[in-house]
């Protein structure tokens, strides 16, 4: 059983391609880490992963009752 299931994912910003063709699996027990340079494409894979932004091409699957959250970089409060 996976518990996330990534497949030919690509994303890109007006020429620069940030990533092509990802494809990997989670399953229980892994242990992830997303290494780059920034403006890499870490954040937008994270923001993909997360369903606060869309690939241009690929799929995601995980089980239904999977919730996958996202914290932002820099979190903007409410002034009160």
């Amino acid at each position: 059983m996976s518990l996330l299931m990534i497949e030919g994912i690509h994303k890109e910003f007006a020429d620069k391609v940030l990533f092509d063709d990802v494809t990997m699996t989670i399953h229980p027990g892994d242990r992830i880490g997303i290494i780059g340079v920034n403006g890499s494409g870490k954040s937008t894979f994270m923001k993909i992963i997360a369903g606060a932004e869309t690939a241009d091409k690929g799929t995601m699957q995980h089980p239904n009752d999977y919730r996958i959250r996202y914290l932002t970089q820099t979190v903007q409060f409410d002034e009160g």
